[in-house]
């Protein structure tokens, strides 16, 4: 499988869920946002039809904003936008980026609009101009320039609005890959983006966490040897400094991350490898802000990566679906809670339909919606447009009417890598 196969689609997603997803349907992107709003499955094009590397962002109502990208024979890049509804597999055009461009990412600020940068432009030129595209409007706007040209970089927006932009690889990052180990802040009023630190070991498609302190948290990731980093360091905003953090107490990579109201971090899951199939882990552990250390905490009762994650408003946690194994990625339909105070996971109701990599929404009535997802059946995948909604007072998950259960085959279910 080539670079540009284990790319074919740019995913931007809070949280783990791009590094989950880059899994099971060729997504890879390295985004975090505060909130946790992970999105369903999207299809993978055949290598020369449709549309890949693009970024694709979440919005509100869990539809997904798919900007620029390049087509999967890696000849055309385009500059097209359109917002693709999982509930029924069909987009709809969004109008079109300033320019073409492909391997960038993106981010949905806090205001609405999604920020655009880096990758790579018409005859695999990088880009370093920087777009804002607003969905309410459906148009993009030039916003000034970043320092370093650099595909796919980490995006994290800050409590004071600046965004800070963490490494990536050079453009192109085809055939050898060149990590970069800069870090820029990118002031979204100006347009002005300028080098602020670097990071102390060579990282990449790494996980960022904004923590309830404002400084953010870099874990994980893979170096240039494909292997998992496992120094972890930290971000502060008021010095423009990193610092060392803890390590985990094992090395992992597509694990849930789920700030909690104490300004804790829960980490559950993954896997131990990027390269090689494996088991999913059972193990979870905390990230402690005030001590910059990890500390173990109960094993959920089945391991798992990519399930849908929810923080509730009673302060526990919902884990609901994913896969077991990067082997056997069939869907899982069971579901479990977090309990911060005993530091305990239990199960709690079965979903009506196996799912990996749902949408998840936390609904003003305390209720979770869980949406789409991906079932993998043999050598076939599937994206599923049914929804249901959780009930945290009851356990218990129930269809959504308005969504009727129905598969659609998307893409050949890829090789590990």
């Amino acid at each position: 499988m080539t670079r540009h196969q284990q790319l074919a689609l740019r995913v931007h997603l809070p949280g783990a869920r791009a590094r989950q997803l880059g899994f099971i349907v060729l997504l890879a992107a390295s985004v975090v946002a505060a909130s946790i709003l992970p999105t369903a499955a999207l299809p993978t094009p055949a290598p020369g039809q449709g549309r890949c590397n693009m970024s694709t962002t979440t919005l509100p109502d869990l539809k997904i904003l798919r900007a620029g990208g390049i087509s999967c024979n890696f000849t055309d890049p385009t500059a097209s936008v359109d917002i693709y509804d999982p509930t029924t597999l069909q987009s709809k055009p969004a109008g079109n980026l300033t320019m073409a461009r492909y391997d960038h990412s993106a981010l949905r600020l806090s205001d609405g609009r999604v920020l655009i940068v880096g990758g790579e432009g018409p005859d695999k030129q990088p880009t370093l101009e920087v777009e804002i595209y607003d969905p309410s409007t459906r148009t993009s706007h030039l916003a000034g320039s970043i320092a370093t040209p650099r595909c796919s970089p980490s995006i994290t927006q800050l409590a004071d609005g600046d965004v800070l932009l963490a490494g990536g690889s050079l453009c192109p990052p085809y055939p050898v890959q060149r990590l970069i180990k800069s870090i820029e802040l990118y002031n979204v009023k100006t347009g002005h983006s300028g080098i602020v630190s670097e990071f102390r070991v060579t990282r990449y498609l790494h996980d960022a966490t904004l923590l309830k302190d404002g400084r953010v948290l870099f874990t994980s990731g893979i170096d240039s040897e494909r292997e998992v980093v496992g120094e972890n360091e930290i971000y502060d905003p008021a010095t423009n400094k990193l610092t060392a953090a803890g390590a985990m107490t094992v090395r992992r990579i597509r694990e849930s991350i789920v700030p909690l109201r104490d300004g804790t971090v829960l980490f559950a899951g993954g896997v131990r490898s990027y390269r090689y199939p494996d088991n999913a882990y059972k193990s979870a552990e905390i990230f402690d802000p005030r001590t910059n250390q990890f500390r173990p905490v109960g094993d959920m009762n089945s391991g798992g990566y990519c399930p849908g994650t929810a923080l509730l408003k009673d302060g526990r946690v919902l884990l609901a679906g994913g896969a077991w194994s990067t082997t056997d990625v069939r869907p899982l339909n069971t579901a479990e809670l977090y309990e911060p105070k005993s530091q305990i996971f239990s199960p709690t109701g079965k979903m009506t339909t196996a799912r990996t990599c749902p949408a998840t929404k936390l609904l003003p009535d305390g209720t979770v919606l869980v949406q789409g997802g991906f079932f993998s059946g043999g050598v076939v995948g599937y994206l599923i447009r049914s929804s249901e909604r959780y009930d945290f007072t009851t356990g218990k998950f129930t269809a959504v009417p308005e969504a009727q259960p129905a598969t659609e085959p998307v893409a050949s279910h890829p090789a590990s890598h």
